[in-house]
């Protein structure tokens, strides 16, 4: 495969405190366990040494340091974090692991063609690739071999759930639709993200608005024209949210994420309502429950607007594609989410999107209005 893994190990922080006359055998069993260690340092009649080990290799060794040093030896660990493993050809090959085989894990991509996904093997992915790997696929042989630290501080980074272009500017609006329309032509509203169209989101409220029909007004740092045309469409403008892309894309949702999920989605459905109650659209709040064993998912009420959480094996994204392509021929349907494979599908649908940080400007935006409308 062009990707290459990286087998992680958990690693302790010691401090090992023996008789000076034991310096030499703790060194020896430092270097044998592949430990990183600093001293000996001089306490009275005894030595000092701290570092951090494998913790494979540390196991149990609080009973050879009672036996060498005649139990006047003391050994503290503390749990480190994870480190690249040093024998992990040897592990890989005693697990017999096959990656091919792995079904959980598989090594090929799903692609997406007229609403529907198709498995594409990894040595075929290029060619069905729109754009290019943000990593390169050929490494130079001439590089320089990556240290522990650095290995250990990208796989940090990379274990991140990657959420998409968040900038939601009209070039990548225009790029977006055009690599859709090369793949599978133009969509059958004739729509694409929906710079042009609408409004920009396509489902505000005119009645409240207090500026002309055509009003330049800034959105992540490139201008936007909305025009108030007439819509081709009939019936109620829908705006789908994906509950948890938004979460962890806001940073305030995102730090009180981490100290209680549940009051981030309370008050994500706080502002929602807020939002809805200003723009009158049918808004529809998705968090994903597909983890949950058995469960049949739930729709219910929260004051103004409809929350979702998907049933045992269906996603977010899954629900809001459904439900975008059910809806999305007769009424008009904006897709909130900074995912940028659900972006380019509910594209094909004839819906509008909009990244995670354009719809929290545009969330300020109309808490601007309503403070300005109160006073």
């Amino acid at each position: 495969m062009n990707a290459q893994s990286v087998l992680l190990e958990p690693y302790y922080s010691f401090r090992l405190e023996i008789p000076n006359d034991c310096v030499g055998r703790a060194m020896t069993d430092f270097d044998r366990m592949g430990a990183k260690f600093e001293g000996p340092f001089q306490k009275g009649e005894n030595s000092e040494f701290t570092g951090i080990a494998p913790v494979a290799q540390m196991s149990g060794y609080m009973m050879q340091v009672n036996s060498y040093t005649a139990g006047n030896g003391r050994l503290s660990c503390t749990l480190k974090g994870y480190r690249p493993c040093k024998n992990q050809d040897e592990i890989v090959e005693q697990k017999m692991y096959d990656s091919e085989a792995d079904l959980n894990n598989p090594t090929g991509s799903v692609f997406c063609a007229h609403g529907s996904g198709f498995y594409v093997p990894w040595y075929e992915v290029p060619k069905f690739m729109h754009l290019e790997a943000s990593v390169p696929m050929d490494t130079d042989k001439t590089e320089t071999e990556t240290s522990d630290d650095e290995i250990y501080k990208t796989a940090k980074i990379c274990s991140g759930a990657f959420r998409g272009s968040e900038s939601g500017s009209v070039e990548e609006d225009k790029e977006l639709e055009a690599i859709f329309e090369r793949t599978f032509g133009k969509s059958a509203s004739g729509k694409g993200s929906g710079s042009d169209t609408d409004g920009r989101f396509g489902y505000e409220r005119k009645k409240w608005s207090k500026k002309p029909k055509e009003t330049v007004y800034d959105v992540g740092g490139a201008e936007y024209l909305k025009r108030h045309e007439k819509s081709t469409k009939s019936g109620r403008q829908y705006l789908l949210v994906d509950g948890y892309n938004i979460i962890f894309s806001w940073k305030e949702l995102n730090e009180l994420s981490k100290e209680n999920l549940e009051a981030a989605r309370t008050k994500l459905m706080d502002i929602l309502c807020n939002y809805q109650g200003f723009k009158g659209c049918e808004l529809i709040l998705v968090f994903d429950a597909y983890k949950v064993k058995g469960n049949p998912g739930e729709v219910s009420k929260y004051h103004n607007i409809n929350v979702v959480y998907t049933k045992e094996a269906e996603t977010a994204d899954m629900y809001i594609e459904k439900v975008t392509h059910e809806i999305g021929k007769k009424h008009n349907v904006t897709v909130a989410t900074s995912d940028g494979l659900e972006q380019m599908i509910v594209i094909g649908s004839g819906a509008y999107r909009m990244s995670a940080r354009e719809f929290e400007q545009e969330i300020k935006k109309t808490e601007k209005e309503i403070g300005e409308m109160i006073e």
